[in-house]
């Protein structure tokens, strides 16, 4: 290897000029493809990618837009939220017109009527038909109807409620709610038809994205046109005083974790610059020509292993961010070790080409040496199944070898170029504490000191049994999100706690069977009392044989309902209401 190196700062010597060069040029056809690299803030790289549950969650967190749900907070610094329906109306409109945007559910009235009026008593349970039966009887009609003229007669009473009351006057929607979702979450107000928080400080508008959370270039566009969007009608508003809009969800949540990761690796490797720069002047003396050299060689190790992460990966994810702060550490320490050894070499013969080879032949052999087996710990992280780790093991390893490469072919040319100009022209201050003190305290008490380092050892490892690892995905994402804390007090106001449980379905055979079959053990877990609820396909279409019972019971319910158009009427005309087109078609 010594012969190698000596070829090798001969070769450095003869064609350091080229080398420079070929070094700008290279940087600059590398710095093209890291200004294109982008930071994937998904969780998901942090979960084993071979792992079959996890493939379920990553297809069905794609597909299924409720898990992509991008919830939009109209917070309020007075329990006033009721007296904004204004905005929350015009915000509602301008969302479900935006082409990133594939429905809003902002007003509970909001129900497609054609279709519920065709089918809503199949999806209604064994108490709903019965409340249903008693509902549309003649006196349960006198009863509603006059709920009705006590409600809009109120001095309580509002636009929403007319509006409620004028498209539903039986009030069927209770009967299809309670069936088909249960109690609604006791910290949520629905009472006057939008979505607010139980104090009346909040108002929630559910926004189904057109496209995954996990989609970067997408959120990075969604977070854009939220942002114009809520400032227009904040502005058409009049920007009333104590009114702020926020977002939730898991799309709000990734836009942030995008933000924090682009300013977080920025943040972090300025911090490490700073910090390298204080040592290297203060501890080590060095020039500021000479750091200046040692920054030029890191700049090119740390485009060549960004590119590499641009090529074979397309950017950095939430693990593999932190390995620009992390090389500047180790490649400081190679270039380091070959400028002081140049500097020694070249004080003490005066020669370029022998102060190059003897550094190249001694120092240059332990920097190899380090730098391969470093990089070879790096490597073996690739065998994780881990997504994000596999990526780190990997651009970390090839990284270090960038740095390694570029200490001989950018370092070297450099100390051949400054023919000795930049480097250190004063000897290192003496310092008789390490010189002399602590030597001869390690030499005198050697035994004494290797007695308290191994206690010192077995203390700290008495804490290894205790040691824990924590499985929970939300520890990984950031420290403080605003938009993981709105998300954490939305589910507080859900009875339900705790993370869903996704049951998945795939293969051959008769789909019927198997939704049968599902749906009865979703239904024993519930009253088992393993699962509070469930929400599954009988949501949008009842099982088979739910359908046939519902029906079977109407039929045994039409002699008793030939007059319950007659009785409507009625109803609504005793108590005062014009019952026009909507009402007659109801």
């Amino acid at each position: 290897m010594k012969n190698c190196l000596g070829t090798t700062a001969g070769f450095v010597h003869a064609h350091y000029r080229i080398l420079l060069l070929s070094s700008v040029l290279t940087g600059a056809l590398l710095l093209y493809f890291v200004l294109g690299i982008k930071m994937d803030a998904d969780l998901m790289d942090v979960l084993p990618a071979d792992n079959p549950s996890m493939k379920v969650f990553a297809e069905t967190m794609d597909n299924f837009q409720a898990m992509n749900a991008l919830t939009i907070v109209i917070e309020s610094a007075r329990p006033d939220i009721d007296s904004h329906t204004g905005l929350i109306e015009l915000l509602g409109k301008r969302l479900e017109g935006s082409s990133l945007i594939r429905n809003v559910n902002y007003d509970v009235s909001k129900v497609p009527w054609d279709f519920m009026l065709r089918y809503f008593p199949l999806y209604l349970n064994d108490t709903a038909i019965g409340r249903l039966r008693e509902r549309l009887g003649e006196a349960g009609m006198d009863r509603q109807i006059r709920m009705n003229y006590r409600a809009l007669t109120s001095l309580l009473s509002s636009p929403a409620d007319i509006r409620m009351i004028s498209e539903d006057p039986l009030d069927i929607r209770s009967l299809l709610k309670a069936s088909v979702y249960g109690a609604h979450p006791g910290g949520m107000d629905v009472g006057s038809g939008y979505y607010f928080s139980r104090d009346h400080t909040k108002a929630f508008l559910f926004a189904d994205p057109v496209s995954s959370s996990r989609n970067f270039s997408f959120v990075r566009r969604l977070k854009k046109e939220m942002h114009t969007i809520t400032d227009e009608v904040l502005a058409a508003s009049g920007n009333p005083q104590g009114i702020r809009v926020e977002y939730t969800g898991s799309a709000a949540i990734s836009w942030e974790a995008q933000d924090s990761l682009r300013r977080d690796m920025l943040l972090s490797v300025f911090v490490t610059i700073i910090l390298v720069v204080l040592i290297f002047r203060f501890l080590y003396g060095g020039s500021l020509a000479l750091l200046s050299m040692i920054f030029m060689t890191l700049f090119m190790a740390l485009l060549g292993t960004l590119t590499a992460a641009y090529l074979f990966f397309g950017g950095l994810n939430l693990i593999t961010a932190v390995v620009s702060a992390m090389l500047i550490g180790l490649g400081f320490d190679y270039t380091l070790h070959i400028a002081d050894r140049y500097n020694m070499e070249y004080k003490k013969h005066g020669n370029v080409l022998s102060a190059l080879e003897v550094t190249f032949m001694n120092t240059g052999k332990s920097v190899i040496t380090s730098a391969v087996t470093t990089a070879c710990a790096f490597f073996s992280i690739v065998l994780t199944s881990f997504r994000g780790l596999h990526e780190l093991g990997l651009i970390a390893g090839i990284g270090i070898l960038a740095c390694m490469v570029s200490t001989f072919f950018v370092m070297g040319p450099l100390l051949v170029w400054s023919r000795g100009r930049f480097l250190n022209s004063r000897e290192m201050q003496k310092n008789a504490f390490l010189e002399k003190t602590v030597p001869d305290f390690l030499a005198g008490r050697g035994r004494l000191f290797l007695v308290l380092m191994g206690l010192v050892i077995l203390l700290s490892a008495s804490g290894l049994p205790k040691l824990t690892f924590v499985s929970d995905i939300s520890e990984i994402g950031l420290k403080h999100s605003r938009a993981a804390e709105l998300q954490k007090s939305l589910a507080e106001m859900s009875p339900d706690k705790g993370s869903p449980l996704i049951v998945t379905y795939t293969g051959e055979g008769p789909f019927r069977n198997v939704y049968d079959v599902m749906e009865q053990q979703l239904v024993q877990w519930k009253k088992a009392g393993i699962i509070s609820r469930f929400l599954s396909l009988s949501t949008i279409i009842p099982p088979v044989e739910r359908q046939l019972a519902v029906i079977h019971k109407l039929t045994e319910m039409q002699s008793e309902l030939k007059n319950a158009r007659h009785a409507f009427l009625s109803a609504m005309n005793r108590y005062g209401f014009n019952a026009g087109d909507k009402q007659m078609g109801y």
